[in-house]
């Protein structure tokens, strides 16, 4: 029996797993998804075009439709979220989410069926640079 605990924002996560109830949690996979971190500016390779519209005089810009910035993170909560399957096999009996409340939406728009039946908790805080010991005194005594 191992639980799982995600702990992530947009550009780093840790999968930490105890292996008992009331068990220290143990560093079992680290992730990091640099474009996570970079600004939009450095993710588009240009700015927003201009138009001009037919009912307004003048020129107007034309924003895009997606940021970039925004579009990362929900590719690297994708790629959490195929670990998290991934592990499923591995007789995992809880899973246990931590993340930024943006980010945790991105994770559970993300997640699989089969993984989201194993997940008992979700946090909406920022603890991804938190030692396990300070994780694990946000989680219940008994996992």
């Amino acid at each position: 029996m191992t639980i799982l605990v995600l702990v992530a924002d947009g550009a780093h996560a840790r999968l930490l797993a105890a292996h008992s109830q009331a068990g220290d949690l143990d560093d079992w996979q680290h992730f990091n998804h640099p474009p996570g971190r970079a600004r939009n500016q450095d993710l588009s390779s240009d700015g927003p075009g201009t138009g001009k519209g037919s009912a307004a005089y003048g020129r107007h810009t034309m924003g895009h439709e997606a940021e970039p910035h925004r579009h990362e993170q929900e590719t690297f909560a994708r790629e959490l979220c195929a670990q998290l399957d991934a592990a499923l096999p591995q007789d995992i009996s809880k899973i246990y989410i931590i993340a930024p409340a943006r980010f945790l939406g991105m994770l559970r728009k993300a997640i699989s069926k089969q993984a989201q039946k194993h997940v008992v908790a979700e946090l909406a805080l920022d603890l991804v640079s938190a030692d396990n010991q300070a994780i694990r005194k946000h989680l219940p005594d008994f996992l």
